[in-house]
């Protein structure tokens, strides 16, 4: 990823610990290591910005892969994504239950008293 970052920073924008700042976002990249991962990847969608192409990864896979995580700051984007109202909830329950993480959502709905 050295190799994306020295190319970012050539265009002009800021590292910011393992983030780099793109347009005011803080950006990660990550290598795909995980099924849900690499799933996300080849069902990303592709959006324009800023006169060109990138791929992203679903609201529904983000949350998959933020509850497979597991830390709590994972745990709150999470919750930000369901108070968004920009999930799914059908296409999310298929992913966590195709990916073995049926058990974490529940533990996660009853802890943070989540309804649908």
């Amino acid at each position: 990823f050295g190799r994306i970052y020295s190319y970012l920073e050539e265009l002009g924008y800021n590292p910011d610990r393992e983030y780099i700042r793109i347009e005011g976002w803080l950006v990660q990249f990550v290598p795909a290591s995980e099924s849900i991962q690499e799933e996300a990847v080849a069902q990303a969608n592709r959006v324009a910005f800023a006169g060109a192409y990138t791929s992203m990864f679903s609201a529904e896979h983000l949350g998959a892969e933020l509850l497979r995580a597991g830390r709590l700051k994972d745990l709150a984007r999470v919750m930000a994504l369901l108070n968004s109202e920009q999930m799914n909830m059908e296409v999310f329950h298929d992913i966590i239950h195709r990916h073995g993480l049926a058990e974490k959502w529940k533990e996660f709905a009853l802890r943070y008293d989540w309804e649908e």
